[in-house]
């Protein structure tokens, strides 16, 4: 999956999330920079105890507010920015 978009938003179903951990795939996501995430960090069957089967969305959208400590920071050269923050939700 590949979009410009400033939100991506992935659905996947329980069962598939399942298959994916059983053979250790890699779910990946494309930006602008790629995502990669290991089916077996969603974790289905803790989510399946809570909740029974379903639908497993992971969302990757750019902060709605920026990050204030970040320039700071790297104005005084304690860090600096390699990629811009993101939020990254798993529901």
């Amino acid at each position: 999956m590949y979009t410009k978009s400033d939100v991506v938003i992935g659905e996947l179903n329980g069962q598939l999330v399942g298959k994916m951990e059983m053979r250790q795939a890699i779910l990946e996501i494309k930006k602008a920079q790629t995502f990669r995430l290991p089916a077996e960090q969603i974790d289905i069957q803790a989510i399946s105890e809570q909740v029974g089967d379903s639908m497993i969305q992971i969302e990757i959208a750019q902060p709605k507010s920026p990050i204030k400590w970040v320039p700071n920071e790297a104005a005084e050269g304690t860090v600096g920015i390699v990629v811009p923050p993101l939020d990254f939700t798993i529901r």
